[in-house]
């Protein structure tokens, strides 16, 4: 059995799509949560969502949100340097 074949290369794609659609809707929900954290003042709780969300899909379309809301966390944490590196992620 060739692994290589039309049929088995076409599920391979379409098993690893689905599995990169499930980290993006996770990821999405770790923002989420992220974003309720930050709006609670719970800055440390934020930061490791946002983290976990950058983490999860790191080139999502909502990547660039994660970070900037990462930086924002850092600074109210007094993260100075943190911070200057996620606003560098968030522009780039």
């Amino acid at each position: 059995m060739d692994l290589l074949s039309s049929s088995n290369t076409g599920a391979l794609f379409v098993s690893s799509t689905q599995q990169q659609q499930q980290l993006e809707y996770m990821a999405s929900n770790t923002l989420k949560s992220g974003i309720d954290l930050y709006q609670k003042k719970d800055y440390s709780g934020a930061a490791r969502a946002f983290k976990g969300a950058l983490s999860m899909a790191p080139n999502s379309s909502f990547s660039k949100d994660a970070a900037k809301y990462l930086a924002m966390a850092q600074l109210n944490l007094g993260e100075t340097d943190k911070a200057i590196e996620a606003y560098k992620t968030s522009i780039n």
